[in-house]
């Protein structure tokens, strides 16, 4: 680290930048913020301005009033900055000023309303490796933290992919791990921290609560990451505010992995954008929680039937209400971000504008209570009845802000009438003007200059200022305060006593202004409770509007949910191709019980596959979310889990080939899938030999039909596989059409019962461009090699090895084992009879 000259300021920079050496120090010199050394580089580099030098010291800098595009680019490329103040009137300072950092903005902690737009999220992720893998997410902005714990790195990888946090936070035991898991997925910087030797206590200090408050006394290692992410906050100068603690994953709710999140493209697309998503083709929220509640809803779809039924009772009111909706969308439309208002105002970082934003929406809150209170349906009334009454606070702020813009604009905050003492400070100030445009006119007709004048400046003060040719008019009572080029400027007794008088008022009116705007504030931040009950039923009113919205413009459905195994849906439709493609869509219907549990399904590519298996997830997802669905019916089970085995590529970031990726995500699937989950498989087995993929997609469709028991569509090309139906139980054939044109296919995009024996892949190769000397021989290398083709298939699974595979014997109780062997018997009597 280079030391530069040794001027007194430079002294003080490095004093304050050895307190802070990973961030960029932004260092104010008068009316700019300026950077030096390997920062002002750095700068330089990244804000693409130009590198100067003081002294010797490269130097970089902006102005600070211009401060904020800057600083929110350096955040966004996940540089750390320091913004280090002057603290003292440089008027009034003995030699150098006193500067210190007031705030460290950290990709992860951004909270400031100039550098957070209301759609975007900064969120603080911590991860704690022991007994399992604690991981913490904390938006500072809201002050809610949201826990987990993971059992191995696919689970850590998943829950990253899931949040998107925009800084992760690590500790020697979590370093390696987090590395190897993000690599070339997630681009948030990763910071390493110290991991507390007391998470309890720390907890405990920090939030002033205990951790069994939340329930995390349970979950060790989430706890001590929860302490990582709440101390690196406080770090940064900002007040931790633990507004609201969810456990993630508690059995409420479905689980997404990372895999399926990307393959289903539910908040971006495979591109890493947001157009193409079904985020972007649901989301009518109008208000910033509004789009912060579907987020948290399609992360955490539902499994509880009453509760998912709930949701879609208010769905169907505003459905069929468009008054109702059209009215409820234009008061929702109307209020402002009320969470995040109410976590500036704890921070200290909230402005005027923002608050009169706030009484702006407090008042459409009472307006919203009395629409909700004429719903029909119970969630939209209940919401009605918890919705907070703040209009004590919406009074205050009524009272006291001054929404002027004349008046603003000349930096008044607090009304008139508001504070009796700030209004006799105001008619001092004011007084004092018209003494000084008083002692202007007599001044002029004592010295006979008519061109004499008064005027200020922060360095002089008051002044009286003369033309140079009147100097000998002068009085001698007059002092001199500063010679120009044309002018001269004085001072005398009278002129420095109103001077005193004026600018004490000044002072007086601007600390007692101050210090009735904390005031303010202190009562906002003491409404936070009630300030975000009122975000997050305001969030959930605007979501369930949005889904009423989603149905009216693209005709979906209401769904039924149940408990039982049975997914239905008919004419079911992919809720963002229906959006996107130039030609209309082709509805399918799919069935799925104990009759049709796993499905084979064949076609050729580009045929649809792949796309009916993502629109049936889809349709899955956006029912128990609580949506209409894209579909003329949908009567759905409900699902813990959905799993997508879709594709993939080559993971050359951790040394993985695109088979090695595939039987990666198979593994997790088949381990950790339950008899409710949902399978969705695409090509299992196409990245080795045609043999072995065969015989593993054969033993995996065994494997889920005897082992597991879900619900599954399996898209193949190998066309043996159809040869289990009416072999193995509850496996179903299903192709999707094509017809022949001569040589040319046409996709028909509708999926229908049976088989299919062709794969079509020459003629597919053949409509993309092939030339025809490659086609012409590979059909008659087809017809050559379908000669060697094998016609027995292979041998059906040996159900007595099966039945003692699965047992346990040191962990079964004496009629379990009693139980096992009546089956075995019964198993051994069935082979005989059929060998007979």
């Amino acid at each position: 680290m280079r030391k530069g000259p040794g001027t007194p300021m430079f002294r003080q920079y490095w004093r304050i930048k050895r307190r802070y050496p990973d961030a960029v120090l932004l260092f104010r010199v008068g009316d700019f913020y300026e950077t030096f050394f390997e920062d002002a580089e750095l700068v330089s580099r990244v804000l693409n301005i130009a590198l100067t030098s003081r002294h010797g010291a490269p130097l970089a800098g902006f102005p600070h009033h211009a401060a904020t595009p800057y600083i929110q680019r350096l955040v966004s490329a996940g540089h750390k900055v320091a913004i280090c103040e002057q603290v003292e009137d440089p008027s009034k300072a003995r030699g150098l000023v006193r500067r210190e950092v007031v705030r460290v903005i950290t990709p992860g902690t951004v909270v400031e309303e100039e550098l957070l737009s209301p759609e975007a999220q900064s969120i603080l992720c911590a991860v704690h490796m022991g007994r399992r893998i604690g991981i913490a997410f904390f938006e500072a902005s809201t002050g809610d933290l949201e826990v987990l714990e993971a059992g191995d790195e696919e689970g850590l990888r998943s829950a990253l992919l899931r949040y998107s946090p925009s800084e992760i936070l690590v500790d020697e035991s979590s370093q390696g791990l987090v590395s190897g898991a993000v690599k070339g997925e997630l681009t948030a910087p990763l910071e390493t921290v110290q991991a507390p030797p007391d998470p309890a206590g720390a907890f405990q200090s920090l939030t002033g609560r205990a951790p069994e408050a939340f329930g995390l006394e349970e979950l060790p290692d989430a706890l001590a990451a929860s302490v990582m992410a709440l101390e690196y906050v406080k770090s940064t100068n900002m007040e931790v505010s633990l507004q609201r603690v969810k456990i993630a994953f508690g059995g409420k709710y479905m689980y997404l992995d990372g895999t399926t999140l990307r393959n289903l493209e539910i908040f971006r697309n495979l591109r890493g954008g947001r157009e193409g998503s079904l985020l972007s083709i649901i989301d009518h929220t109008v208000t910033p929680m509004g789009a912060r509640t579907l987020r948290e809803h399609l992360r955490l779809p539902l499994m509880d039937v009453r509760e998912i039924g709930e949701r879609l009772d208010a769905v169907q009111e505003l459905f069929e209400d468009e008054f109702l909706r059209a009215e409820m969308r234009r008061i929702l439309g109307r209020i402002k971000d009320i969470e995040r208002g109410a976590m500036r105002a704890i921070y200290g970082r909230i402005s005027h504008q923002t608050l009169l934003g706030l009484r702006d929406s407090l008042r459409e809150l009472g307006n919203l209570r009395v629409l909700l209170g004429r719903a029909r349906s119970r969630l939209l009334r209940r919401c009605g009845e918890e919705l907070p009454d703040l209009s004590e606070l919406e009074d205050l702020l009524s009272r006291s802000l001054e929404d002027d813009p004349d008046k603003i604009a000349m930096g008044r905050r607090i009304k008139e009438g508001f504070d009796e003492e700030l209004d006799e400070l105001r008619r001092a100030r004011d007084s004092g003007h018209r003494w000084l445009l008083e002692l202007e006119r007599k001044e002029k007709i004592r010295t006979g200059i008519g061109s004499l004048r008064i005027g200020y400046n922060r360095v002089l003060g008051y002044y009286i200022e003369i033309p140079k040719r009147y100097a000998y008019r002068v009085p001698k009572d007059y002092e001199r305060k500063q010679s120009l080029k044309e002018v001269e400027r004085y001072s005398n007794p009278e002129l420095r006593r109103l001077e005193y008088k004026i600018l004490g008022a000044e002072e007086r009116l601007g600390r007692k202004e101050d210090e009735i705007f904390k005031r303010i504030v202190s009562e906002v931040a003491s409404r936070v409770s009630q300030l975000k009950e009122a975000a997050r039923i305001v969030g959930l009113v605007d979501v369930l509007a949005s889904h009423a919205e989603t149905a009216t413009l693209y005709g979906y459905s209401r769904p039924e949910l149940h408990e039982g195994m049975e997914i239905e849906i008919v004419e079911g439709r992919h809720p963002v191709l229906e959006r996107t493609l130039d030609e209309p869509f082709i509805p399918n219907d799919l069935r799925m019980d104990e009759e049709n549990l796993i499905i084979i399904l064949t076609g050729p590519n580009m045929a649809g596959k792949s796309t009916y298996m993502r629109q049936n997830a889809l349709i899955v997802l956006l029912a128990q979310v609580g949506s209409f669905v894209p579909a003329r019916r949908a009567r759905i089970g409900i699902v813990d889990r959905i799993y997508t085995r879709v594709g993939a590529t080559d993971d050359l970031w951790k040394g993985r080939s695109t088979f090695m990726v595939e039987m990666l995500e198979l593994a997790t699937i088949l381990n950790t899938a339950t008899k409710r989950s949902l399978i969705l498989l695409d090509e299992i087995g196409r990245g080795t030999s045609t043999f072995d993929g065969l015989s593993i997609a054969w033993a995996t469709v065994e494997y889920i039909r005897e082992r597991i028991g879900a619900r599954t569509i399996f898209a193949t090309h190998y066309h043996q596989l159809t040869e289990l139906e009416g072999h193995i139980p509850g496996v179903r054939n299903y192709h999707v059409e094509v017809a022949r044109r001569g040589e040319r296919l046409l996709f028909l995009r509708k999926v229908l019962p049976g088989g299919m024996s062709e794969s079509f892949g020459i003629e597919i190769a053949s409509m993309a461009g092939v030339p025809g000397w490659v086609i012409q021989r590979a059909r008659e290398l087809l017809a050559w090699l379908e000669g060697f083709e094998a016609e027995s298939r292979p041998p059906e699974e040996d159900p007595i090895r099966a039945e003692l595979a699965s047992l346990d014997p040191e962990r079964m109780t004496p009629i379990e084992a009693l139980q096992a062997l009546v089956r075995l018997k019964s198993l051994l009597s069935q082979e005989l009879d059929s060998s007979r």
